[in-house]
C-alpha cells in the first residue's frame, strides 16, 4: 500500500500505472526498493556460509524441509562483525 499501510486494494495494472505516472510515488517506491535491497545484501553477507550450504544441499536433494534449513543455519553461524542492529529496518 501507500501511506503507511501494506495493503493495496487496486489492481496490479493500477499500481504500475500509478508508479509510472506519479513521480513522487515513483521516488518513494524507488527509495524503499533501494533500502530493502541494501538490507537483503547485508543479510546474505552475514549468513553467506549458510546460504551457500543450503544451495549445495538443494543441488543434491532439490527439496529441503524447514527443519533441514534450520539445521544448516545452526551449523553455519553468522559472519563475525555483523551485528543484528545492521539488519533492522
Amino acid at each position: 500500500g501507500v501511506g503507511g499501510t501494506i495493503a493495496f486494494l487496486g489492481s496490479r495494472k493500477d499500481a504500475l500505472e500509478a508508479v509510472r505516472y506519479d513521480r513522487s510515488l515513483r521516488e518513494v517506491v524507488e527509495a524503499d526498493l533501494q533500502r530493502l535491497q541494501q538490507r537483503a545484501d547485508k543479510i546474505v553477507d552475514k549468513y553467506r556460509d549458510a546460504v551457500v550450504a543450503v544451495a549445495k544441499a538443494l543441488q543434491r536433494r532439490r527439496h529441503l524441509s524447514g527443519d533441514s534449513v534450520r539445521t544448516i543455519f545452526e551449523a553455519h553461524p553468522p559472519v563475525r562483525g555483523s551485528s543484528k542492529t545492521e539488519l533492522q529496518p
